[in-house]
């Protein structure tokens, strides 16, 4: 896992005085996310009932699929000329 940090200040009382600080946050790429979430999965019981769609179905955590490594065949997209066009980058 990559923790980036950000350092900051903000003003208060008037400018008088300023709080310096450090902000974190982990960057979650799709390979560390899926063993995070293959972890935390399997330490509850297969049988356990979760909510999803919306909360409007059921599904035990054993019915869930199996998570898969996806294909490098992501492709981004950009937005140009106002709008108007995209450009696969």
């Amino acid at each position: 896992m990559v923790r980036f940090g950000i350092k900051f200040q903000k003003s208060t009382n008037r400018g008088t005085r300023i709080i310096r600080s450090k902000l974190t946050f982990i960057n979650w790429n799709s390979e560390e996310f899926r063993e995070f979430q293959t972890r935390q999965l399997s330490s509850i019981p297969s049988n356990f009932i979760i909510h999803i769609g919306r909360g409007i179905r059921t599904m035990k955590i054993g019915d869930l699929p199996k998570l898969q490594k996806s294909a490098n065949t992501i492709r981004h997209s950009i937005v140009i000329n106002r709008g108007t066009k995209t450009r696969t980058i």
